[in-house]
């Protein structure tokens, strides 16, 4: 078809056009006719996409927005189909008008309380916490909405608790935290529920087999009983598969042997060790994986150092005053204050002034006569003072008028 070429030269076309010229060539390449040379149902939903993203490009979001929610709106039996998860995910993109990371955040995080089920919404939230590095709470949030899935009543919900696709994305989240017993138990769960499912719903095998895999990683009985049969389910369906014989072959127990027909398939062991050199490789130690090396660091206990190990605590060096004489006796009264010691002497005061700053002359101060008086005695009244000085009263030169 002439659009579908049009639309993959478009999109291998130079990054900076103008998207203006892209929709007046792919427009022009559309069919006259409508009924005529119609593209398949796998060729229309890649079709849409690009149209949808076009018209981003264009800043028709508000378009976008009502037509994507008049998809949303509708009841559908399946949540994950294509084209839902691309009509929750376009108008996500458009409320957010064309932003990205924290700025787009703010805009589409209002639209979850409206549509807490809608899965496009809520991959799109995800991948925008993972931008912001924030892997933490994108698994969070995606943990929140597979629950509520999973305690939903409607059975679409429950049908897309354990897509192949979303517990992929969560058991993704797990490894990159480093959580691998939680990635074993999600892959667990989901292989439980497929494996009790119904015939005509099958996961894809690559599924299958990564739970497989998670659960031969230290199983207990159930898991490995689990994991025979989700590698027996593999190899029903394809005979010759490695994956499936080899899953088989390492879940093989006492009461489940595995078929000489799969173990023909199977690589001979002198060939898988042919080039290996085991006396080097015994000489060269066991190598320890860094899982056993931080197990082992935490279970260890710190012990006492030796006995004829110096301490490596530094001691301060004592000082000692400058021209520092031993043989010299030192003050018995240093430890007391200057003012308390037998020799300490005050300082004397300026000419003309006693001990309290007074005046001196005639042996009076400022408060009275010197000595006549105790330290605590109160000064002499201005009539005492008077009166010493011969004024009213006693034997001193009146003044006045002859």
């Amino acid at each position: 078809m002439k659009n579908i070429a049009q639309v993959n030269i478009s999109s291998v076309s130079i990054d900076n056009e103008s998207p203006y010229l892209v929709q007046r060539r792919i427009q022009a390449s559309l069919p006259q006719s409508p009924s005529q040379d119609q593209p398949f149902k796998y060729q229309s939903a890649p079709l849409q996409r690009n149209r949808y993203a076009l018209d981003l490009q264009l800043g028709k979001t508000s378009g976008i927005a009502s037509t994507t929610l008049a998809m949303l709106s509708k009841e559908h039996d399946d949540k994950t189909s294509p084209d839902l998860v691309t009509a929750g995910i376009f108008n996500a993109a458009a409320h957010a008008h064309n932003l990205t990371e924290k700025a787009a955040l703010k805009h589409v995080l209002p639209l979850l309380e409206r549509r807490p089920n809608d899965v496009g919404l809520v991959l799109i939230i995800v991948q925008l916490y993972i931008l912001t590095n924030n892997v933490a709470t994108a698994t969070s949030l995606l943990e929140t909405f597979l629950s509520r899935l999973e305690n939903s009543t409607n059975t679409g919900d429950n049908n897309a608790r354990f897509t192949p696709g979303l517990v992929a994305i969560l058991v993704s989240l797990y490894n990159s935290q480093g959580r691998s017993g939680s990635a074993k138990s999600e892959l667990t769960k989901a292989a439980t529920y497929w494996r009790n499912a119904s015939q005509g719903a099958q996961p894809p095998t690559t599924f299958l087999t990564a739970a497989g895999l998670a659960l031969l990683d230290h199983p207990s009985p159930s898991e490995l009983d689990l994991a025979q049969s989700l590698f027996q389910n593999i190899h029903s369906t394809s005979p010759s598969s490695p994956a499936a014989i080899a899953g088989l072959a390492a879940s093989a127990t006492s009461t489940r042997t595995l078929d000489a027909s799969a173990l023909s398939n199977l690589p001979a062991t002198a060939k898988l060790i042919s080039g290996v050199d085991a006396a080097s490789l015994e000489a060269a130690g066991v190598a320890r994986t860094p899982t056993t090396i931080a197990s082992t660091t935490a279970g260890a206990k710190r012990g006492a150092p030796p006995a004829d190990t110096k301490s490596s605590k530094k001691h301060k060096k004592n000082k000692l005053p400058k021209a520092y004489d031993a043989n010299k006796q030192p003050d018995p009264e240093r430890w007391l204050p200057m003012r308390e010691r037998s020799y300490w002497k005050p300082k004397k005061g300026k000419k003309g002034k006693g001990v309290g700053g007074g005046m001196t002359q005639g042996g009076l101060t400022q408060g009275g006569v010197v000595g006549s008086e105790t330290e605590n005695s109160r000064p002499q009244t201005p009539s005492q003072v008077v009166a010493a000085k011969g004024g009213v009263g006693g034997k001193g030169k009146k003044k006045g008028r002859k």
